[in-house]
């Protein structure tokens, strides 16, 4: 919990070679969840990301290889 962008990190050349779809809780503990860097890095890889839920500090994602 809070240690998605480092396991995306981790999985970089996993992600870019068989580019999956993506489903992510992300964890944002100060309520805040566009300080949550991972949205920004999935776009960066062409990753869309679709919103599915967005709660106070837990949210969670479907991202789509574009």
């Amino acid at each position: 919990e809070g240690a998605e962008n480092d396991v995306l990190i981790g999985a970089e050349k996993t992600i870019a070679q068989y580019r999956p779809k993506l489903l992510i809780e992300l964890h944002h503990f100060d309520g805040d969840v566009t300080r949550n860097p991972v949205p920004e890095l999935l776009t960066s890889w062409s990753y869309q990301i679709q919103w599915l839920e967005r709660w106070e500090f837990t949210s969670h994602i479907l991202a789509t290889p574009s």
